[in-house]
């Protein structure tokens, strides 16, 4: 996800820590909101069909990314408000001169390969560039600081609305 460049999809079975490589479109197989709902917060399932925005300063440092429904779209100049994915009360908002990347590249889109895969290097050069744009506060080993991912607003509202939905 990080690098930009497509690693592959895995779909992982109930009870197996094997994964097998997903070949195909999967967004596809989803026609409404849906969330698997656990007890333990951090497993409750994002719904939709989505797509994840990277956040730079003016420094080009990364500062966040914020996962949003795909079929929307932000103007620039327009701050984005990002919600943490289960404490409602925590939220932050991205101000609109940030510099905004969608970071998900479809590569297979209704069977065919819509995305020339890049060779080795290029992939690795991409994933070094990327690194370069970490602070290094993240990229420490020992106590690294946490990467932020938050939920966009229309995404968090609605997995609150599926949330409450299931608890009735």
């Amino acid at each position: 996800m990080g690098s930009g460049h497509p690693s592959g999809n895995f779909l992982f079975l109930p009870g197996s820590r094997r994964g097998i490589q997903a070949v195909g479109d999967l967004r596809g197989w989803v026609s409404t909101a849906q969330i698997k709902n656990f007890d333990d917060p951090e497993k409750t399932t994002n719904p939709g069909v989505k797509k994840v925005i990277r956040f730079y300063d003016e420094k080009n440092i990364m500062r966040g990314d914020v996962i949003v429904f795909e079929e929307e779209t932000f103007s620039g100049g327009q701050p984005v408000k990002a919600f943490h994915p289960m404490l409602s009360h925590i939220s932050k908002t991205y101000p609109g001169h940030f510099k905004r990347e969608e970071i998900l590249i479809p590569v297979i889109q209704s069977g065919r390969l819509v995305y020339p895969l890049p060779a080795l290097k290029e992939i690795q050069e991409k994933t070094l560039q990327s690194l370069s744009y970490l602070r290094p506060e993240h990229k420490r080993l020992q106590n690294p600081h946490i990467y932020h991912v938050s939920l966009g607003e229309k995404l968090f509202q609605k997995k609150q609305e599926l949330i409450k939905a299931a608890a009735q």
